[in-house]
């Protein structure tokens, strides 16, 4: 069987998940953190369950709590709840190198070349000013409605 959840026993973000399904769910008895999944979206994934222990030590119902940086923005009831973040999540890095990113990036470059040419020459070379134009029509054509 296991043993009853003891507040003093508990690590911080331990203690931020119990008290975050404490609050979403105040009907809440016989807590135990039964599995902590560090590095999940950003965070560390608490598995926990409350209830009447049954013979084999289990409890009635488990919650999962999302802790992101010493908080906890987010308690869930089902597992499907959990995976359906999982889609959203992407790293810094992948944000960074992303295509999108990219192109900003060297849309900032053409456009400041550009005014660096007019601001030193007087003009812009015709590749840049082909190069500004296209990063022009890029840009406001996204945004334009389909």
């Amino acid at each position: 069987m296991t043993e009853q959840l003891k507040p003093d026993t508990l690590e911080k973000e331990e203690k931020l998940a119990v008290e975050a399904l404490l609050k979403y769910n105040p009907a809440a008895i016989n807590l135990h953190v039964f599995k902590t999944i560090p590095d999940f979206l950003a965070g560390t994934l608490f598995l926990l369950e409350h209830g009447i222990e049954d013979e084999e030590g289990d409890r009635e119902e488990e919650w999962m709590v999302l802790i992101k940086q010493g908080r906890a923005p987010a308690v869930y009831y089902d597992y499907d709840q959990v995976l359906a973040s999982v889609p959203e999540y992407r790293s810094r890095l992948s944000q960074i190198v992303s295509p999108d990113a990219i192109l900003a990036f060297l849309s900032v470059v053409i456009v400041a070349a550009a005014i660096v040419f007019y601001a030193t020459r007087g003009s812009v070379e015709e590749p840049f000013r082909a190069a500004l134009s296209a990063v022009l029509e890029f840009w406001f054509g996204k945004s334009l409605p389909k």
